[in-house]
């Protein structure tokens, strides 16, 4: 017997995604979505300043804080 077919709701999903969400091609703006529990975590991780590189390519350097929406 499925979950389906049970009644029941399916457990939650519990992985932490990341996602490229910026169309392709050359842009000003990169953005990628991170979804579940870890999260916050990974994002801390990426941005701490253990984490900061000079390759970014040609121009500004990134920005020293992300936008972090809940």
């Amino acid at each position: 017997m499925t979950e389906e077919s049970s009644g029941r709701l399916p457990e939650p999903a519990v992985d932490t995604i990341a996602a490229v969400s910026t169309a392709p091609g050359p842009g000003a703006v990169a953005l990628v979505r991170l979804s579940g529990a870890r999260a916050v975590d990974i994002l801390d991780a990426l941005t701490s300043d253990d984490a900061a590189t000079s390759d970014h390519g040609e121009g500004a350097p990134p920005a020293s804080s992300p936008r972090l929406l809940r």
